[in-house]
């Protein structure tokens, strides 16, 4: 198999040396051509093994990404499942209201941190107690 590629790529450039030869009328015995030539396929090869490189470093970057993502997404799915537990229905809404004026501001702050709201500012006006901003985290 490799006797076949080697003969293979060994026809190509004999027949790319002579279309150089008959374009450009070139000697291709001519040491200075050879010269050039030699050094344009070592050039080619060494960005060919530059490249495989770039590409083997890319690729083990990628593979350790890959690896890491099911820690990321469980991650995010414990985050997402404990923001679902607490579902806000009216019902829920009407019975803690009932009972919000029994209960002290720091309790009602505490509760509403809990389910992902927090205390953004001050009421409106100083003797006006009955408004609070909130802002989802």
């Amino acid at each position: 198999m490799m006797q076949a590629i080697s003969e293979a790529q060994l026809a190509q450039l004999g027949t790319i040396n002579s279309w150089m030869s008959s374009v450009f009328a070139l000697n291709s015995s001519d040491p200075i051509y050879n010269a050039f030539r030699d050094k344009t396929t070592l050039g080619l090869e060494v960005a060919s093994l530059v490249t495989g490189g770039y590409a083997a470093a890319k690729g083990v970057v990628a593979f350790h990404k890959l690896v890491k993502a099911p820690v990321r997404v469980s991650g995010i799915a414990r985050n997402e499942g404990m923001v679902t537990k607490h579902i806000l229905t009216r019902e829920k809404i009407k019975n803690y209201l009932s009972i919000a004026e029994s209960l002290s501001k720091k309790q009602i702050i505490s509760d509403l941190e809990s389910i992902g709201l927090r205390l953004k500012g001050k009421s409106p006006g100083p003797s006006d107690k009955k408004y609070l901003t909130l802002s989802h985290k």
